[in-house]
């Protein structure tokens, strides 16, 4: 569907300048045609199933996830301190 209408695909994982740069005309040919629209569907679905799957094994293991570790770093460390995250 989104094909159709020529919507773009925006990455949510983390966006790189090699995303950002990538040209995509080069699609709109490709997106004609069923059978690579449809591989290009299922590598879009599984490429967002890895970051969501990665996003929230961080989240499991993040130290500050409980709502007491976030408050005893704020009131350690100020309570406008911004509490640290992983990096992408």
């Amino acid at each position: 569907m989104a094909a159709r209408f020529g919507a773009k695909i925006i990455p949510f994982g983390a966006v790189g300048e090699d995303d950002i740069s990538e040209n995509d005309t080069g699609l709109k040919q490709e997106l004609k045609d069923r059978d690579k629209a449809h591989e290009l569907y299922l590598r879009v679905k599984s490429e967002v199933g890895r970051w969501l799957a990665y996003l929230k094994e961080k989240r499991e293991s993040d130290p500050y996830r409980n709502l007491l570790s976030r408050l005893i770093y704020l009131a350690t460390h100020g309570f406008t301190s911004e509490i640290p995250t992983f990096k992408l």
